[in-house]
């Protein structure tokens, strides 16, 4: 049985893109100095896309189209779709279209054919839990580390983890565990783990290690200018 190489490019003063791909069309793309963006496509579109100076954002396809959105510096709207058109927008120096509750925190339930539930806390730590078919949570701080979840129970559970002023970890299973962790500040990790393991582990403003683990052919590149450890193994 044989693959499509897999590439996963690396540039450091430049942006940086990881990309990966898969048996079906996948690709992980992250820019560093610039804004960040991660992109996961799996057997259904599902894109993942996170800014970090910039406003973030980070938008999940499921087998039905959803999409979430968050923006830091600008207003921050969480839009939810389900099998019927549903949206949820939360502004968050501007008005806000739900119900809001001010200077305490402030709650957006919103239920479905089944539990949906979209919690904002405004200046105490934010938190967006969304329920669909399978748990499915989106939690959000502001200005203490921010933390966004996208649990996704699809046919496997699916995880998506985002830290802002601390380590930033994006993780996502997919059939078979897959995991993407991304640290900002602190070193930056890159973990894919496919039908076989594969790790892909970047360090950024200190020692920089790349590891790919895979059966078929992978190219990395690494421009980088501390040392740079690329070890691969076919």
């Amino acid at each position: 049985m044989t693959t499509t190489p897999r590439i996963v490019p690396v540039y450091d003063d430049y942006p940086r893109i990881a990309s990966v791909y898969d048996h079906y069309p996948r690709k992980v793309n992250v820019y560093d100095r610039y804004p960040r963006i991660n992109h996961v496509y799996d057997h259904y579109p599902r894109k993942v896309p996170v800014y970090d100076h910039y406003p973030r954002i980070v938008r999940v396809y499921d087998h039905y189209p959803r999409i979430i959105h968050v923006y830091d510096h600008n207003p921050r709207i969480a839009s939810v779709y389900d099998r019927y058109l549903r949206i949820v927008h939360v502004y968050d120096h501007y008005p806000r279209i739900v119900p809001v509750y001010d200077h305490n925190p402030r709650m957006v339930p919103v239920y479905d054919h089944y539990p949906r539930t979209v919690h904002v806390y405004d200046h105490y730590p934010r938190i967006v839990p969304v329920y669909d078919h399978y748990p499915r949570i989106v939690p959000v701080y502001d200005h203490n580390p921010r933390i966004v979840i996208v649990s996704v129970y699809d046919i496997y559970p699916r995880i998506v983890h985002v830290y802002d002023y601390y380590p930033r970890i994006v993780s996502v299973y997919d059939h078979y565990p897959r995991i993407l962790s991304v640290y900002d500040h602190y070193p930056r990790i890159i973990h894919v783990y496919d039908h076989n393991p594969r790790i892909a582990s970047v360090y950024d403003r200190y020692l920089r290690i790349v590891h790919v683990y895979d059966h078929s052919p992978r190219i990395v590149h690494v421009y980088d200018p501390y040392p740079r450890i690329v070890p691969v193994y076919d």
